[in-house]
């Protein structure tokens, strides 16, 4: 099916911080993507930390689908159920906390691109409870005044 009028843009976005020109960094991309189609525009940001490519790219849009990550209660359990060192760890964690977005993070996104709603979805590491959910909600909105839902998978928006 083709889609008239419709646009796709694309933006390397903060998922990875290889060094430049490295083997990793010529091997290794992570994009987000906008969609404008029909008079709407998502953008898709995928795993990545905070991100001006990502920001300016969806400067405007009506949607923003953003990633999540709870860095405490994704360590917790990586060491619940894993038996990594303590240097592995610590590099897990550098990469969680520089290379994914906390919920704040999130609504500072959103506030910056002006967006009108934020969709999270891919909670990074874990399932969420419902007081957990209420809590992301909460604190994105700290810093994001508008609509903000945490999807489910099949959410139809």
């Amino acid at each position: 099916m083709a889609l008239t009028g419709a646009t796709l843009r694309v933006a390397q976005n903060s998922h990875y911080s290889f060094a430049p020109g490295s083997r990793q960094d010529r091997l290794f991309k992570s994009f987000s993507y906008r969609f404008d189609v029909g008079g709407r525009s998502i953008v898709y940001t995928g795993d990545t930390g905070p991100s001006t490519n990502v920001e300016n790219m969806g400067k405007g849009a009506d949607v923003l689908i953003s990633e999540l990550i709870d860095v405490p209660v994704t360590i917790s359990a990586v060491r619940r159920f894993g038996n990594l060192d303590a240097a592995t760890l610590s590099t897990m964690e550098e990469h969680l906390s520089h290379h994914h977005l906390t919920p704040e993070q999130v609504g500072e996104m959103a506030t910056r691109m002006g967006v009108k709603s934020v969709v999270v979805t891919h909670l990074a590491g874990q399932s969420p409870t419902q007081n957990q959910v209420s809590d992301y909600v909460a604190s994105i909105k700290t810093r994001f005044s508008g609509t903000v839902v945490i999807a489910d998978d099949l959410d139809r928006f």
